[in-house]
């Protein structure tokens, strides 16, 4: 069974070969499904963003704020800090303040510690070029109750003022694929 070539709009293309055997139209329809499926598993993002340090250092002062609208409070998700530092970051971890200021107004506080190396000294996240990347897990399973503006603001909690190494902080919120 053979049938002319056409462009997605129907038309026949021209310098084409006109007959097109079934086993084609399969894979390409095999394709086509896997780059949208592929597609589909990549788009399990709800938020995401990521705020540059000026000059590369983390200063007391440099509060970050992520704001973002939460208008469905059924679904479940996994939330993520994404920190890029130099591989030759001079401690162990980064320390951070983090605030969650909610819809109705009330903001809790909690001090978290972020591993950018192991015990021998080697990079926990991925590196290239003299940068790594961590995606380290702020919460999990996380759900929020009441519809409306969020803010998470990050701060830099450690001894040192500016923090040297540090290029970004970034945060993702990512669908657990749950529901409460």
């Amino acid at each position: 069974m053979t049938e002319p070539v056409k462009s997605i709009l129907g038309a026949p293309l021209k310098n084409a070969p006109q007959t097109v055997n079934a086993f084609s139209i399969v894979f390409c329809n095999i394709l086509i499904a896997t780059i949208v499926f592929l597609s589909a598993c990549n788009s399990g993002s709800y938020y995401q963003k990521k705020i540059e340090l000026p000059d590369l250092k983390w200063a007391y002062s440099d509060t970050l704020a992520f704001q973002f609208s939460m208008p469905d409070t059924t679904g479940i998700y996994n939330i993520y800090v994404d920190i890029e530092h130099a591989d030759t970051f001079s401690t162990q971890n980064v320390y951070m303040k983090l605030y969650t200021l909610f819809p109705d107004g009330k903001r809790l506080s909690k001090i978290k510690s972020f591993d950018l190396f192991d015990q021998q000294g080697k990079p926990i996240g991925a590196c290239s070029g003299g940068k790594c990347r961590l995606h380290a897990t702020l919460q999990e399973k996380a759900f929020f109750n009441s519809p409306g503006a969020y803010e998470i603001t990050l701060e830099q909690y450690t001894r040192e003022d500016p923090l040297p190494g540090i290029f970004s902080i970034g945060l993702t919120i990512e669908s657990a694929g749950q529901r409460q």
